[in-house]
């Protein structure tokens, strides 16, 4: 009956620190959010039908770039750039390099 106990707590601590851990990560996860869509430079790419939004999230984590799926349009991406618009090509560039592309170039919808 003993070593039950302790299972059932250890278990329940467990539960605990899961619960903890996760709660945590969603608060990073709104707080880069906020980061992203308040900053002063940014960049709208909307993510052509049947591409995946997800594959150029990585690309551009891969080079630095913080990222995040627009609240209002999961296939909309906004794109902090740092170091000011003048990043434009080289998320461009990024964009094209590493993701399929399937209508021509990058276009960013202050662009359209």
């Amino acid at each position: 009956m003993g070593a039950v106990l302790v299972v059932v707590v250890v278990v329940l601590v467990l539960l605990a620190l899961g619960l903890v851990v996760v709660k945590r990560l969603g608060r990073e996860g709104d707080r880069r959010r906020d980061e992203v869509m308040t900053a002063s430079h940014t960049l709208r790419y909307d993510v052509p039908a049947g591409q995946d939004p997800a594959a150029a999230l990585v690309a551009l984590s891969r080079h630095g770039f913080e990222a995040v799926a627009d609240p209002d349009d999961v296939h909309a991406l906004v794109i902090m750039c740092p170091l000011g618009i003048a990043q434009r090509e080289e998320v461009r560039v990024i964009l094209e390099n590493e993701v399929n592309v399937p209508n021509g170039p990058v276009r960013f919808l202050d662009e359209r």
